[in-house]
């Protein structure tokens, strides 16, 4: 039986509410800044590509504490999720959605309202994948579901704009490097771009 989108939907947005309580004990009351991004994801591996296309949508969320006589030093927390529908054949498809938690080192250099960075850490993700094959002429239908951890790491670049006071615009762009612990490793990494909004606290 094929996992509806609804289903999908809500196992995710559980999985990033587990996510943010399991963090609020190191975050909750230290917390300055929060950020809801969207974003386009660009992966780099072939098998990939020729599965689920070459682009897809990640909206993510993200917390931060800022330190430094001028705040230039951030550590963030942050969860992002992809779901994307794709094909294995002409009589084939495919389902996948990737749930990643990353935690890392961002350094700002302030100039003015417009604020570049650079940030690094790891990220550790889980992926849900769901293959099926309908009924044709020379072939019989199946299914099959797999499930997988997934480890790796982030590098980040960006610049924040900063307008109508404590809000500010974060135009990014993310690169993955991450595999998916299947009884054969996948990579799933890539290229990520978007932009964010966020407040200060």
């Amino acid at each position: 039986m094929r996992i509806s989108p609804k289903v999908s939907t809500f196992r995710s947005k559980l999985w990033i509410k587990l996510l943010l309580l399991c963090a609020t004990p190191c975050f909750a009351g230290c917390i300055d800044t929060a950020e809801v991004r969207a974003c386009a994801f660009f992966p780099t591996s072939n098998r990939f590509k020729d599965n689920f296309g070459c682009v897809g949508a990640n909206y993510q969320l993200e917390i931060g504490k800022t330190f430094g006589c001028c705040c230039e030093n951030q550590i963030w927390l942050g969860v992002d999720w992809y779901p994307k529908s794709g094909h294995l054949s002409s009589c084939g498809s495919s389902c996948i959605d990737i749930l990643n938690a990353s935690l890392g080192y961002k350094r700002f250099w302030c100039c003015g309202c417009f604020t570049p960075y650079l940030g690094i850490g790891p990220s550790f993700g889980y992926v849900w994948l769901e293959n099926k094959r309908r009924c044709c002429s020379d072939c019989h239908p199946w299914k099959s579901k797999d499930q997988a951890f997934a480890v790796g790491g982030v590098a980040r670049a960006g610049a924040q704009l900063n307008f109508c006071g404590p809000f500010f615009a974060d135009l990014f762009v993310d690169y993955i490097v991450e595999v998916a612990l299947f009884h054969r490793t996948a990579y799933i990494g890539g290229l990520k771009t978007g932009l964010g909004l966020g407040i200060n606290f």
